[in-house]
């Protein structure tokens, strides 16, 4: 299993269209994606791979 490619998913899942630009809602989204059991590394890749 893809583990980033879930991540991914479950984070467009709960932010829809619109992706965090601010710092206060990034860490409010990695934070549910650590609650929901994702590695760091699976998470920073969310991070890395969208466009702002």
């Amino acid at each position: 299993m893809d583990w980033q490619q879930c991540a991914r998913e479950v984070a467009e899942k709960k932010a829809g269209r619109r992706w965090p630009t601010t710092y206060p809602e990034k860490v409010k989204l990695q934070r549910y994606l650590y609650s929901r059991g994702f590695q760091s590394e699976d998470i920073r890749a969310v991070f890395e791979n969208i466009s702002l």
